[in-house]
Formats: structure tokens, sequence, C-alpha cells
């Protein structure tokens, strides 16, 4: 694990790998409304816990998924994103109408984060999300 913990599944399992999800906005914003100014670049829409059979974690749930050890709540993750909300503006924005981008990385944090390497860590979790998407292997024009 990446950051010291040992994260198992509901049923035991451990995940296998994670999967860097990136957005290119102006496919994406051809099939639904996103917010202007509409951005050039690939943006990253996740990083994703993923078993070996390429299905994803699921979200922490204290009935059904227990993530050990209990999870920063996404409500609680603002205040410590604070030293790379810049980055995180730009390289890893909303695009969606009616939502912020400070929404939708709660989101991403509940759904993704709770349950990965980093459950007390939303910091490192983001902070390494936008270093593995800003690496050379996977910028697609570099």
């Amino acid at each position: 694990p990446i950051s010291g913990y040992h994260i198992v599944s509901v049923n035991g399992s451990e995940f296998a790998f994670y999967k860097l999800s990136l957005i290119w906005p102006n496919s994406v914003c051809k099939i639904t409304t996103c917010k202007a100014p509409i951005p050039t670049y690939f943006t990253i829409h996740g990083l994703w816990p993923t078993f070996g059979n390429d299905i994803p974690v699921p979200p922490y749930d204290p009935a059904s998924n227990k993530c050990n050890p209990i999870p920063t709540s996404p409500d609680d993750i603002v205040g410590e994103l604070a030293p790379i909300k810049d980055k995180l503006d730009k390289k890893w924005p909303n695009l969606w109408v009616r939502k912020t981008n400070v929404d939708f990385w709660k989101i991403q944090w509940q759904h993704h984060g709770m349950c990965s390497d980093y459950p007390r860590d939303p910091l490192d979790y983001f902070k390494d999300t936008l270093n593995l998407a800003q690496s050379n292997r996977f910028d697609p024009f570099k």
C-alpha cells in the first residue's frame, strides 16, 4: 500500500491497481452541458482503486463496505486541500453545470478516495493523482 494502510474490501479481498481516468473536455461537452470556459487539455476525472478483474472498489459505506481505518468524511476534505486548490482547479475541474469543483472533489473522494490507500489523507490522494496525471507517461501531448 502506498500510504502504509492495508485496505481490504468487505469481502476480504484487496484491490489490485489504480485506474487513472482522464477526460477530454471537448468530447464530453458535446454530449452534456458544461460550464464555460471549457478546458482545451485533458483533465482529471478520478483515481479509482480497482480489483484485478477490473471491477471498481465500491464506495465506503459503514454498513456494507467498511474500510480500515475509518476514512475522512467528504465534508472534512476542503480545508485539507487548500495547499493544492489552485492546481486542482486547473487540472481537476468540474465540467458540469450546477456543481462546483469542490462538489466534484467531494464526490470523487466519497466514491474512490475513502477506500483507497489514503483513507485518512485526502491531501496525498489528490496530490499523488495530480502528480501521476502530469507525469510524462500519461500526458498524451508529450
